[in-house]
């Protein structure tokens, strides 16, 4: 536990840094952000301004030795994800990282025990579980609503990268490390394992189904990642499930998980995004799933009413500048109001998923997770 004021450095000064990470800084009254780092000088100093931040450094390891550093939050492409939390870990400092923690399973098994052995606080961006919908689809299925679980499905699909749609960076293998796989399947492996138990298992088919992408030029860049995966899972605790993630799939994003149980079943429906959130039940028996709300403690001040485009903007808002969630819950757990989770090991655990079905396509067979095992 820190006492007093965090002072924090961000390491990637783009829009996301700015508008999720930052604010979530700013608006925490036990912190104060004290340096930025891009490796863009232009953009550098246009976030500077914007935040009133005079430390600027366009090394990492530059702003990692600013005077009298507490914690850095990463936010950068997923290729410095590992190099940037090692080199804060080895200083003694607590760090916020974006999703995927590394590039495959050796990196996030490092950094995992990097962290345990530095004893400081270390998250992962895995944005659903702190949606109260979410939190409370989890107290319920803690409690048994569901009983036993039988099976679990989730997907889910943006609609960014389909047919015509203009190359990013995400498409670059050297940035990314991966495609959809690693942009949006880290988070709905992540919120199955969280919800029931971790994953044993895999068999995948790993697609990239748009063979390439407009570069800003007009010129057609070819795709070298996934962008659409479709996977079988095995739980630990048993039951099985069915696993989709996409970029080209049309219409707006969405992400749905449905878990079927002896005694209920419930479906969470969520778009953070958009702010477009739900949890449905269906007790055994009964053919009227009906929706079910969070209690005001896991609500916090998020406005419940979020009809309108205006609503749901300040849904968003309060979700990352007045509510324990991302850069605020790391914050909170440095002072002690809080656990430190989803942690290290636990975007560990979701690379190791990860590697196994990426593993699996290529072999074309069922892959135990242990089987790339780095702990």
């Amino acid at each position: 536990m820190t006492e007093g004021t965090v002072r924090l450095g961000i390491i990637g000064a783009g829009w996301w840094g700015q508008e999720v990470h930052a604010r979530g800084v700013l608006s925490h009254p036990q912190a104060e952000l004290v340096a930025l780092c891009s490796r863009t000088e232009a953009k550098l100093r246009r976030a500077g301004e914007a935040l009133g931040v005079s430390a600027l450094y366009m090394e990492f390891q530059d702003l990692l030795d600013h005077d009298g550093l507490d914690a850095v939050t990463i936010a950068t492409t997923h290729d410095l994800h590992y190099p940037i939390a090692q080199a804060a870990l080895e200083r003694g400092l607590h760090v916020f990282c974006e999703k995927p923690l590394g590039l495959n399973s050796r990196e996030t098994a490092r950094l995992a025990a990097l962290a345990k052995e530095r004893r400081v606080v270390n998250m992962v961006a895995f944005t659903n579980r702190w949606v109260p919908e979410a939190a409370h689809a989890k107290q319920l299925l803690d409690h048994g609503f569901c009983g036993t679980v039988f099976h679990v499905t989730a997907c889910k699909s943006a609609g960014y990268g389909g047919p015509g749609s203009s190359f990013m960076w995400r498409t670059d293998p050297a940035r990314s490390g991966g495609g959809v796989l690693f942009d949006l399947g880290c988070h709905v492996l992540d919120l199955c394992q969280w919800l029931v138990s971790p994953i044993r298992a895999v068999c995948a088919d790993v697609q990239t189904t748009v063979p390439s992408r407009r570069g800003d030029d007009g010129e057609a860049i070819p795709t070298a990642v996934d962008d659409a995966v479709a996977c079988l899972v095995a739980f630990e605790t048993g039951p099985r499930g069915v696993v989709h993630v996409s970029w080209t799939a049309s219409g707006p994003g969405y992400d749905r998980t449905e878990i079927a149980g002896s005694e209920a079943s419930l479906r969470l429906e969520l778009n953070a995004d958009a702010w477009v959130n739900a949890l449905t039940v269906c007790p055994r028996g009964s053919s009227d799933p009906h929706p079910v709300s969070p209690s005001d403690a896991l609500q916090g001040r998020i406005p419940r009413d979020a009809s309108t485009p205006e609503q749901r903007e300040a849904a968003q808002r309060a979700f990352i500048e007045d509510h324990p969630s991302l850069v605020r819950a790391f914050i909170g757990a440095i002072v002690g109001e809080g656990a430190s989770c989803p942690s290290f090991a636990d975007g560990h655990r979701t690379q190791q998923v990860m590697d196994a079905i990426l593993l699996s396509s290529r072999e074309r067979r069922w892959v135990e997770v242990a089987e790339v095992s780095h702990a």
